[in-house]
């Protein structure tokens, strides 16, 4: 079998993570081992007529509709809760965020904010991603509104 020359580039960083056990590692046939598992999966991709592309391009669209639809969601819940939460809740709430800790580290709001978000109807939205990333991105969103109404507020409040 008559074999090609191929030079690969490493990164820095792998390349001495490597050197203590280059004599250990047979280079050539990782490479080809992997270079083998790739041609087979782009073989079965292209094999089933799929356009990953325009699959992709699919997924992204989705995932960025569901970032900002639940986000925005979130924030728009965020705004109703402080027409009615008690100005210690909303302190608490801007502590805890402040700090960097989750939110539901304030044991009151983890029933609040799942009872917010289970009322919205997720399947309705038909949003195909599960409820752990969709409840994240709404969160997201939550405290993002929390932080806009007390930036509006708090001073007014405070005088």
């Amino acid at each position: 079998m008559v074999q090609r020359c191929v030079t690969i580039s490493l990164p820095k960083s792998l390349s001495e993570r490597l050197a203590p056990y280059k004599h250990r590692i047979k280079i050539s046939k990782v490479c080809q081992e992997a270079i083998l598992r790739k041609i087979d999966v782009i073989e079965k991709i292209d094999a089933t007529g799929t356009d990953i592309d325009r699959t992709v391009t699919r997924l992204r669209e989705e995932r960025n509709y569901a970032t900002s639809h639940f986000s925005d969601r979130g924030a728009e819940d965020a705004i109703k809760w402080t027409s009615t939460a008690e100005y210690e809740e909303i302190g608490s709430v801007i502590e805890v965020i402040s700090e960097g800790k989750g939110i539901e580290s304030l044991k009151y709001m983890k029933p609040v904010l799942r009872k917010m978000f289970s009322d919205y109807d997720v399947r309705k939205e038909k949003i195909p991603w599960d409820d752990d990333y969709s409840y994240g991105q709404w969160k997201n969103g939550f405290i993002r509104g929390i932080k806009e109404i007390w930036e509006r507020v708090h001073k007014d409040v405070n005088e």
